[in-house]
């Protein structure tokens, strides 16, 4: 139930307002509009995966899930034989380990197919954001990160955002809208705020 304490937290500019699913559009969308090139999502959404499409006019787009029935939602109406692919990722196992390493897979396939302008990191198990963003370094103009305040006090998540400080030569983090958005480079940097 909504209590005006419950809205106020919400609203406070000093918290960052809480957008859920949608915080990351802001930056993914600046970053789309910025560059040019080909863009992966990996992790697909309401909240990105019609704003990709919408904004890619007409680039190379690869699209990765490891829910089928999300890929196949999008896939009918935005899928080939048009620019964008998309791509089911089956772990060769339960758990989170395994879907880490198919994450790892698919990341270690993709990084130098194409140099990268965009790639959107939104997939689950959230564990597996970092390694996969670690491979794309270096491939990518910019990594647009969803829910980089999982590993704050009362995150929720434990996914090592801090190993990347220091990795590359630019970090942004959007902290005015929740849960934060971080964009990574080693191209450019990216103003937020």
């Amino acid at each position: 139930m909504l209590t005006s304490e419950t809205i106020e937290r919400r609203m406070s500019i000093e918290n960052g307002y809480d957008f859920g699913f949608f915080s990351h559009y802001v930056c993914l969308a600046k970053a789309l509009a910025i560059t040019t090139g080909p863009i992966i999502e990996i992790g697909c959404g309401w909240g990105s995966t019609p704003l990709i499409e919408y904004m890619s006019k007409g680039r190379y787009v690869v699209t990765a899930d490891t829910e089928k029935d999300w890929l196949r939602l999008f896939a009918e109406g935005y899928g080939v034989p048009r620019h964008h692919e998309f791509e089911w990722i089956q772990p060769k196992a339960e758990g989170v380990l395994a879907a880490i390493e198919a994450w790892e897979d698919f990341a270690s396939s993709w990084a130098n197919v194409h140099p990268w302008s965009v790639a959107f990191i939104d997939m689950a198990p959230g564990e597996a954001r970092v390694p996969v963003i670690k491979i794309l370094k270096g491939h990518v103009k910019f990594i647009v990160a969803h829910d980089r305040e999982a590993d704050e006090k009362g995150g929720g998540g434990n996914y090592r955002w801090r190993d990347l400080e220091g990795l590359f030569k630019y970090q942004s983090i959007m902290k005015r809208l929740r849960p934060w958005t971080a964009v990574y480079s080693d191209d450019e940097a990216f103003p937020i705020e």
